[in-house]
């Protein structure tokens, strides 16, 4: 096994641990969002979604929405009148959301937890992000190395 074929193994490891990060702070934010919730007042539900998807082979990204609640017609009894929606709120320079965005229009609980978990999610980011250049530009050495290995021309695409 190639130098090359061993980093780009550690950093897929790397992302894995990355990943599960991401994950357990979407379950402490869930719970903190469910413990507001059980208060009983929509007020404090909360207005935002936080989404951590997979994007590809060992990737993922960490995304915040806005949700809004749509009251649908041609309801049948029984039906819930109520359909969610969610926009996705752009994320601002580098690699967090701007707090001034974010905290618009939330729940009291949201203001106090949110800028913490941004903080912890821009570091993942920024980290995922300089793992996934470096993979890049590993993956195209290998590339280049087998092409020559193989006696063939490296394609430019």
């Amino acid at each position: 096994m190639s130098i090359a074929q061993e980093l780009i193994d550690r950093i897929d490891g790397r992302v894995g641990e990355l990943h599960e990060t991401a994950l357990e702070e979407l379950r402490k934010f869930q719970n903190i969002r469910v413990r507001g919730k059980a208060k009983g007042e929509k007020k404090e539900w909360g207005k935002l979604i936080l989404l951590v998807t997979e994007r590809g082979r060992n990737s993922f990204q960490i995304t915040w929405h806005r949700k809004k609640w749509v009251r649908k017609t041609n309801v049948s009894p029984g039906e819930n009148p109520w359909l969610m929606h969610s926009t996705y709120i752009k994320k601002g320079k580098a690699d967090r959301y701007p707090m001034k965005t974010l905290l618009a229009e939330v729940a009291p609980w949201e203001k106090e937890e949110i800028p913490r978990f941004e903080d912890v999610f821009a570091q993942i980011r920024s980290e995922l992000g300089a793992l996934m250049k470096c993979k890049k530009i590993l993956v195209g050495y290998l590339q280049h190395e087998t092409a020559q290995l193989e006696g063939g021309e490296l394609s430019r695409r």
